[in-house]
């Protein structure tokens, strides 16, 4: 999984691209972590993601838990496969996925 980030002002963008699984959901989880200071939008951009376990999924939950106090997150870029998994789990209403 490759991440890159763009910072604008209060608002953080992650580009990932690859897969967000088990063995790389700790790595995406450390770089909100370590860049949620000072932010209070968060953007993350799946247009290059290829698959997304229960590991990733647990991971935009817990930021988003994280930011109703701070800010906003949205979902962008989510093919259908992706968008299927959002809904099958009922994320859909919950988290702003456009």
């Amino acid at each position: 999984m490759e991440i890159i980030k763009e910072v604008n002002g209060t608002e953080l963008t992650l580009k990932i691209a690859g897969r967000i699984d088990t063995k790389t959901s700790g790595q995406l989880t450390e770089e909100v972590n370590a860049s949620i200071g000072g932010i209070d939008k968060i953007v993350f951009d799946l247009s290059s993601v290829t698959y997304l376990s229960s590991e990733g999924l647990r991971v935009f939950v817990m930021t988003g838990e994280m930011l109703q106090h701070q800010g906003s997150m949205t979902i962008v870029g989510a093919n259908d496969d992706l968008m299927d998994i959002f809904k099958i789990t009922g994320l859909t209403n919950v988290l702003d996925i456009r």
